[in-house]
């Protein structure tokens, strides 16, 4: 053994590696936790995005369901409608009729119950179905909106009363709503009309004068496309068309009309803009006759209408009852929405349906009549080719012109 002075430092044992065994420890106890803390990280958000994916599906396929169910109400409607004509068509309200498709339908289904057997036995029979997601469903009257495309109609008469009647829905705006016409002092309809009317015609000049394609040269080459709308959503892209303009046209004009108007149908807001003397007041006139069947129920043709609006106090001018094309048929132009849910996640789907068969004979028997009264003759008596004269069923599913996922 070896003695070493005081004050000397004494040298470190060799071959003593128990500090290193710990650390080392330490290392892989805390890059092991380290792992096991991002595995299970990674887990939880793989798991969430696939329930997430998984709500979606479910959401997007109630959605599906419920716009099929819609379709096969319309083909259900189509087919009553022309089983009823003549005299047995009269055997059964029309309204009853439109119940077919105009009832929204969800599921699961709200049902009044009278007593709490009735809901349990409701409740028994959700919880047996097999879809655990939900939708809802509404089909409304797409074929009798104002059809902004018939600002470029071959008729002359029928782009002067679509123009007329975009711009009395704004001014009757104006007139009804102080707040709104406060907010929109700039607003000159007339002048935005003619820019929607820019977007479909053929030429350079613009309807309010000058070079169209320098009011929209904002857009870019390529603008005005000189085209027929396809969807109403390009609206927005119309020089001088504000978002609230564009929310008060949104629900009003359409880009698949039939060239006529169903006062049976119609909203508020299109039958003020049938005439300046049909108010607030008489529109709301309007609309409780045609749901009411003791004050008389839907319109039966464009006579009965114009009759019931002059009875009323109404002023109508003699050019517009004569050239605005009234249709009081059965409806064959749809919008499907269904919106399909499953926990907090949603998916909607919309649809245009469209029988082109009845609406081809529509809108050329609509030119037909313009022809007619600019030539000062009366109108045609004999369908327009096209026509479906015997309203028989088209063979087939309904047939879909327009679809949107969100």
């Amino acid at each position: 053994m070896k003695w070493f002075r005081p004050g000397k430092q004494k040298p470190a044992l060799v071959g003593n590696q128990n500090g290193v065994a710990l650390l080392f420890a330490m290392v892989t106890i805390i890059i092991v936790a380290y792992l096991a803390s991002e595995l299970s990280y990674e887990t939880n958000v793989e798991y969430l995005v696939n329930a997430q994916e998984l709500q979606r599906v479910k959401a997007y396929y109630a959605a599906r369901a419920g716009m099929e169910l819609s379709l096969l109400r319309i083909k259900i409607y189509g087919q009553v409608s022309s089983q009823l004509s003549g005299q047995a068509k009269g055997m059964v309200k029309q309204d009853m009729i439109d119940m077919i498709w105009k009832m929204p339908f969800a599921w699961p289904p709200v049902l009044p119950t009278s007593t709490d057997v009735d809901k349990d036995l409701l409740k028994e029979k959700i919880d047996a179905s097999a879809m655990d997601a939900g939708y809802t469903t509404t089909i409304s009257d797409e074929g009798t909106k104002l059809n902004l495309n018939d600002l470029n109609s071959p008729a002359q008469t029928v782009r002067d009363i679509t123009k007329k009647q975009l711009v009395a829905i704004f001014k009757n705006k104006i007139r009804d709503d102080e707040e709104w016409a406060r907010n929109h002092q700039d607003l000159r309809p007339d002048e935005l009309v003619n820019s929607i009317q820019d977007w479909v015609s053929f030429g350079r000049v613009s309807a309010n004068g000058g070079d169209k394609a320098s009011r929209y040269s904002s857009l870019g080459e390529g603008y005005p496309p000189n085209r027929a709308f396809r969807t109403v959503d390009e609206m927005r892209l119309v020089p001088g068309m504000t978002e609230d303009a564009f929310e008060l046209l949104r629900d009003q004009v359409t880009v698949f009309g039939m060239g006529a108007i169903n006062p049976n149908q119609a909203s508020k807001d299109v039958l003020m803009a049938l005439d300046p003397s049909i108010t607030s007041k008489i529109a709301d006139q309007i609309i409780e006759r045609r749901t009411d069947n003791t004050k008389g129920g839907e319109f039966k043709d464009a006579n009965d209408f114009w009759n019931y609006v002059s009875s009323i106090g109404a002023r109508v001018d003699p050019n517009n009852q004569q050239n605005i094309p009234i249709i009081c048929d059965s409806v064959f132009n749809f919008k499907i929405v269904a919106t399909g849910a499953y926990k907090n996640t949603t998916s909607e789907i919309t649809a245009i349906v469209f029988d082109l068969q009845k609406t081809a004979g529509q809108t050329i028997k609509m030119i037909q009549t313009a022809a007619a009264a600019g030539a000062g003759q009366p109108p045609p008596s004999q369908p327009a080719p096209g026509a479906n004269p015997n309203n028989s069923a088209s063979k087939g599913p309904p047939r879909i012109v327009y679809w949107n996922e969100r």
